[in-house]
């Protein structure tokens, strides 16, 4: 599958003293929407650092006997977000090359994070891959789904319900148009974005080339996966020629190269027609090989055995109880993941799990 190179990459470039010592670090990008970014933030083992001058953000002392590991994360758009790491100390060879390689796993019940010093548990063909971090994180859901909500506020209904409120005269009824916003919701860090079905050609880019429109991301603490199904739309009406099975190919493009916990969730209604110029089955086989879970729902029982038979299994939620049970099912899937880094710049397919590997198995 031809997909193409995601539309934003970032890289860290260390700067040494002369003792040879990591004392800053330059940021650099480069943008398919040729546009500065809207947002950028460097941490050090987990502490933002002062990034008023990208080309030179300094590091705090730190001790070289131990790992220490640097993340970028910059976004240029709510849909164009790329992330970049650096792993210092320990006689690291990545202090020079700067290439880091994130790979989501997925861990048995009880199991807890692989030891840093299992190197041998990843290997690139026979090349064992050295294991630099292992990082909970936040997740990220991208939401592939037709352009208005109306047919998912029709099934599932409003968010809205009648409550007593304790009064003079006894408890009186009351009616809380969000009263169930915050059910069925992600962790307050996670983040739910909507992919749009619909491309459009990217302004300034010096290739041509196509973006698929997208919503901002809504973190757990806003809402929950209900609401934003009844709630969230595109802002134009909608128009003919959606492609579906595009949009899922570029969300999981976006949630590998994003190197957090994440799943593509597509969710399709009364109408399947697909526009698209990439058949499912072939969008099924490239997210698992970049290592992206794919869920599939639909809204209409009457097309479900359609959806099926186009997509693999899809999960039913036509009604509230049943959404409840596939947001259930996918969260389990979020947060048995953990996020492992790998030195060196690795595709995910490429990575494999070695024998002594225990309680563990790559994300498909």
């Amino acid at each position: 599958m031809n997909v193409p190179r995601p539309p934003a990459e970032v890289s860290l470039l260390l700067e040494r003293n002369s003792e040879g010592r990591g004392v800053a670090v330059r940021l650099a990008w480069q943008s398919l929407l040729g546009t500065p970014p809207s947002r950028i933030a460097v941490t050090f083992d987990g502490r933002p650092l002062d990034v008023r001058n990208p080309s030179r953000i300094r590091l705090p002392e730190f001790t070289s006997d131990s790992i220490h590991l640097i993340s970028a994360e910059v976004e240029f758009s709510p849909a164009v977000v790329s992330r970049a790491g650096l792993v210092l100390g320990a006689h690291s060879e990545s202090e020079a090359s700067s290439e880091l390689t994130g790979v989501p796993v997925r861990l048995s019940s009880g199991m807890k994070v692989p030891p840093l010093a299992s190197a041998g548990w990843f290997r690139k063909g026979k090349e064992p891959l050295h294991v630099v971090a292992v990082e909970k994180g936040p997740a990220l859901v991208l939401i592939v789904r037709d352009t208005n909500h109306a047919e998912a506020l029709a099934k599932l209904g409003k968010s809205g319900r009648t409550i007593f409120v304790p009064g003079e005269g006894g408890s009186l009824p009351r009616y809380d148009p969000d009263a169930t916003r915050f059910e069925n919701r992600l962790d307050d860090a996670d983040r739910v974005r909507f992919l749009w079905p619909r491309a459009n050609p990217a302004a300034g880019s010096e290739m041509p080339t196509e973006l698929f429109d997208a919503s901002r991301d809504f973190t757990g603490n806003f809402a929950g996966i209900h609401w934003l199904l009844t709630h969230v739309s595109h802002p134009i009406p909608k128009a003919p020629g959606e492609r579906f099975a595009d949009a899922v190919a570029i969300a999981g493009l976006q949630a590998s190269s994003g190197y957090t916990r994440r799943a593509v969730v597509l969710v399709l209604g009364r109408e399947t027609d697909d526009a698209s110029r990439y058949p499912p089955n072939l969008v099924r086989s490239y997210l698992a090989k970049v290592r992206v879970p794919l869920f599939v729902w639909s809204l209409e029982p009457r097309t479900a055995d359609r959806v099926s038979a186009t997509w693999g299994e899809a999960e039913d939620v036509s009604s509230y109880p049943k959404l409840k049970i596939a947001f259930d099912r996918l969260k389990r899937e979020l947060d048995s993941q953990q996020m492992v880094w790998l030195e060196g710049r690795h595709l995910p397919q490429e990575i494999a799990l070695s024998p002594e590997a225990r309680g563990i198995e790559l994300v498909r």
